[in-house]
């Protein structure tokens, strides 16, 4: 019997949970995921480990994770020795047996790992954004959050190409920071595969290279923000972007004002990031760089339930 509730439905609900500081309702959320989607262990058991150390059941918290590593997962032992979560589990020496093996299965998998895009073709083009011709669909290349994937982002922007007539990419970056997750921790190796995938879909499909739009989630929206910026291109779609300052981005907002370059953040109300988003966001309108930003009441560091409303919204405004 298929699960009545999606695997992103489950995670959000967790995170609210875990950004109330309900940690008792976060474990149990965590717990039902792990049941339901045996297949999405190195989420589950990290989720645990970090609830628990938490929740000052360090011991606990080790067992989750040597639990998920004798089923198969693993993480990055970056991931594993700055998290602030972990902080009472790293105390304990069994720890130290655990950073050892996952450091171990790390290396040899980010030795194989390559970057990739994944590529959905639009289903109606007369459906792009109003005020063109539609002889050639736009572009939205959507880059993955912290632990996110490419097939995960397809699904999460498949509305552009559903129903606003983008030809909609992912990029899935090489950097990985748990098994069958990746991140773009080191931005500069993350700017030249992002680079590589705009110079292969140039090369493989056939778009309006005026309207190509940059989209992404939490870190990927940050380096979405930042190369939107320093290339031309049309502007870029952000939801709650990893920021926290304006100055990584100062560099190239003079010259991407001259290009017209917009655009459009979706925050949550209850993000951590919130405050360092609306101080970039005025920072940008002041600079010429027209940007607005919607903040989601209630929401957290996550996607929005109306999301594809959102998306429409915001892909109409950064290529009008």
């Amino acid at each position: 019997m298929a699960n009545c509730i999606s695997f992103e439905e489950l995670q959000t609900q967790m995170f609210d949970l875990f950004y109330a500081r309900d940690l008792a309702g976060a474990f149990a959320v965590a717990e039902s995921a792990s049941r339901l989607y045996p297949d999405r262990l190195p989420k589950t058991a990290y989720w645990k480990a970090c609830i628990l150390s938490l929740m000052g059941r360090a011991e606990e918290a080790v067992s989750a994770l040597a639990q998920g590593l004798a089923e198969g997962a693993w993480w990055s032992p970056i991931m594993l020795n700055r998290d602030p979560d972990l902080e009472a589990a790293r105390t304990l020496p069994q720890m130290a047996e655990v950073l050892a093996e996952t450091d171990r299965r790390w290396q040899a998998a980010q030795v194989r790992s390559k970057p990739q895009t994944f590529i959905l073709d639009p289903r109606d083009r007369t459906a792009a954004p109003a005020g063109h011709d539609g002889a050639l669909p736009p572009l939205m290349l959507a880059l993955h959050w912290y632990t996110g994937t490419g097939p995960e982002f397809i699904e999460r922007f498949r509305s552009a190409a559903d129903d606003l007539g983008f030809l909609l990419a992912s990029a899935q970056s090489s950097q990985m920071c748990a098994k069958d997750q990746y991140c773009w921790d080191d931005q500069a190796e993350g700017e030249a595969e992002v680079s590589g995938a705009l110079a292969s879909l140039r090369a493989s499909h056939r778009f309006d290279a005026d309207r190509v739009i940059l989209a992404g989630a939490s870190q990927g929206g940050r380096l979405a923000i930042a190369m939107s910026l320093a290339l031309p291109l049309c502007g870029f779609i952000a939801v709650v972007p990893a920021v926290r300052g304006v100055e990584e981005f100062a560099a190239h907002v003079e010259s991407a004002a001259e290009r017209g370059v917009k655009g459009y953040i979706i925050a949550g109300e209850k993000d951590y990031f919130l405050a360092g988003t609306e101080k970039l966001q005025r920072f940008l309108d002041s600079n010429g760089v027209s940007c607005r930003i919607e903040v989601v009441e209630g929401m957290a560091h996550t996607f929005p339930k109306d999301f594809p409303e959102r998306l429409a919204r915001a892909a109409r405004f950064v290529t009008d």
